[in-house]
């Protein structure tokens, strides 16, 4: 039986960038517990969980170790999700976010597809996909489920309409009707904030850190915390993705044909 890496701890939380409690995922193969738990973070990981990915040994993007798949079915989606949160929990370990970018960017997609929330729950307890080498305890799909939500709060936040200008306003109303109460009141107030900001051409100055100061956490355990923050950072992120993916296809000029997969690292860079 796996143990949940999932475990409050007695240490102070940090909001410090490099201190965000990181990977909710342990890999024991190896030293790879040395990879994914850096010296300051939150939260300990159990020592009997396992988990390793099949591509370890090389970026996640390289151009040569993972083939996307047609994203605009939620099943694709739902596999390029299952991929990137694990990786995506990787990087942050070492305070890198690009992953996480490509995990936020799929989300993008969804929302302006108008798939509902609850689709791509479904199709990622349906994907053949097993980047961890074992089934996702429970406690880390739901770590996967509120990044996902998150993203679709956010970008209802926004007043965001579509990147694509094939997006009909029915598919956005769709993906926002799907998004679950819970998550509504757990974030909704500090998402709100993440919108208004962005609505006034400022959403670059906001960090994390100035969300988790000025909420009410403080009946909140370590943990709680924890998986918040790391909430508040995908939020945090979807504008810039948002305005990079603008930037990317020449500020509108260009179709969704001419987007192109994310280039390889840079060497060493990872």
């Amino acid at each position: 039986m796996t143990e949940s890496f999932l475990l409050p701890t007695e240490n102070t939380f940090s909001l410090s960038m490099k201190s965000i409690p990181s990977t909710f995922l342990q890999f024991t193969k190896d030293s790879r517990e040395t990879l994914l738990s850096s010296s300051s973070t939150s939260l300990p990981l159990s020592s009997s969980s396992s988990l390793s990915p099949s591509t370890s040994t090389r970026p996640l993007y390289d151009g040569t170790n993972y083939t996307f798949p047609n994203t605009k079915t939620p099943a694709g989606v739902a596999e390029v999700l299952e991929v990137s949160f694990v990786h995506a929990c990787m990087q942050l370990a070492n305070g890198y976010v690009d992953v996480l970018k490509m995990f936020i960017a799929t989300s993008v997609g969804a929302y302006e597809s108008g798939f509902s929330i609850d689709s791509i729950q479904e199709e990622l307890e349906l994907t053949s996909s097993n980047t961890a080498n074992r089934p996702l305890l429970d406690e880390e799909k739901n770590v996967r489920r509120d990044w996902f939500c998150v993203v679709y709060l956010t970008l209802s936040a926004m007043e965001h309409t579509s990147i694509k200008s094939s997006t009909l306003p029915l598919a956005i109303n769709v993906a926002n009707d799907s998004i679950p109460d819970d998550i509504k009141q757990r974030y909704g107030k500090l998402i709100e904030r993440v919108g208004e900001n962005y609505r006034n051409d400022k959403y670059s100055s906001l960090s994390v850190e100035k969300l988790m100061d000025d909420s009410n956490n403080d009946e909140l355990s370590q943990l709680e915390k924890a998986i918040i923050l790391q909430s508040l950072k995908v939020a945090t992120l979807t504008p810039i993705v948002v305005q990079e993916s603008l930037e990317a296809l020449g500020g509108g000029n260009t179709t969704p044909d001419d987007m192109k997969p994310p280039t390889p690292p840079i060497e060493g860079a990872y």
